[in-house]
């Protein structure tokens, strides 16, 4: 892993731990060595001598066999290691990928650059273990073989709930998003969208309000930046940044909600999403990543082309305005969830079958 696993802020940092836990449940014995573990072996930071003492103290050290899970797998210091790792040794090598970075990457020329290196990075693994559809074709497209890879979808910690949504008419639509206070999350178009239906269609403006929970600390000037737009429109009366929620409060806030805004650019799962659908919400989201592998335009939710504030706003006051709609799309959301929303602990044993299954 790049850093231990302290505060749990990210979906992908919350999956990571519940496979930890569960593969420890079931005895296995894993030993969490961090890249920034690598630093307090010598202090050196180059690339080969990282290397070198990487090499050492995961393979030299030890006489066993090992299979090794790697959860960053693009970083520099592993591409010496992994090749080291396969073509010497015993050792197993599983990339666990929840994303690829060359998404976020607006220069073209890098953009391909990113996605080659990425391409070089996968060689050496015998397995992928990939958190969606989504993901796994785009490891096939740089070259992966279709069968070296395995889906293990996230699980939820409301898998099975008997939860039957209540509709209220009291004239106000509850509006929800759940992201940490990134920029790739798309929160910042989310707001403008708002400040469009405020100057646009402002008796539908009233009828609303959003709030958006998450990590405020991830990128503090990201969090102030979303403060200014909320200030600026005067939408403060409407629009709430919660912040950090935990577990139960994620809980009652999908229950009180009435539609779910996902506007996360190019998301490799997006856990959230799938929690909001099993509380029967109606969802608004970017058409983009894996949002096409959860939901069905028109029958559950609505896309929208990423970053287009006007459509944005458009399905918002569509929702807001017709609640039988909001009704039928609820329904069919909860109905969907079921083909993907899974227990953590059969998304351990799916994960613990797919690495013990190399040992041969």
């Amino acid at each position: 892993m790049v850093e231990p696993l302290k505060e749990i802020k990210t979906g992908g940092e919350f999956y990571s731990q519940k496979i930890i836990n569960y593969l420890e449940s079931r005895g296995v014995v894993v030993d969490l060595f961090t890249l920034k573990d690598i630093n307090e072996i010598g202090k050196n930071k180059t690339f080969i001598s990282s290397n070198i003492k990487l090499i050492y103290s995961l393979l030299l050290k030890s006489k066993t066999n090992k299979i090794i899970v790697q959860d960053f797998y693009m970083h520099p210091w592993l591409f010496i290691f992994n090749w080291f790792a396969r073509i010497f040794t015993d050792v197993k090598i599983v990339m666990f990928i929840q994303l690829f970075g060359y998404h976020f990457q607006r220069n073209g020329i890098l953009k391909f650059i990113d996605k080659l290196v990425s391409a070089i990075a996968l060689l050496p693994a015998h397995k992928a273990i990939v958190n969606s559809l989504t993901t796994a074709n785009e490891c096939q497209r740089l070259g992966f073989r279709k069968k070296n890879i395995k889906v293990v979808y996230p699980g939820c910690d409301y898998a099975g709930i008997n939860y039957v949504k209540k509709y209220r008419n009291n004239g106000v639509v509850h509006l929800l998003a759940v992201s940490n206070y990134t920029p790739r999350k798309g929160l910042h178009f989310l707001i403008q969208a708002i400040a469009l239906v405020k100057q646009k269609y402002p008796e539908v403006y009233k009828q609303l309000n959003l709030e958006i929970a998450g990590d405020p600390d991830d990128i503090p000037s990201y969090a102030q930046r979303l403060n200014s737009l909320i200030t600026e429109n005067l939408l403060s009366e409407r629009v709430k940044l919660s912040g950090w929620k935990d577990r139960i409060e994620l809980k009652e806030l999908f229950i009180r909600s009435d539609i779910f805004i996902f506007t996360g650019i190019e998301e490799a799962f997006g856990m959230v999403l799938a929690e909001a659908m099993q509380f029967g919400l109606p969802i608004i989201a970017f058409n983009s990543g894996s949002a096409s592998e959860l939901i069905e335009h028109n029958r559950n939710g609505i896309f929208v082309p990423p970053e287009n504030i006007d459509l944005l706003a458009d399905a918002i006051c569509k929702l807001i305005l017709d609640s039988e709609l909001r009704i039928k799309f609820g329904q069919t959301s909860r109905e969907h969830s079921q083909r993907f929303v899974q227990s953590w602990e059969q998304t351990g044993e799916q994960f613990y079958q797919a690495i013990t299954e190399m040992q041969g």
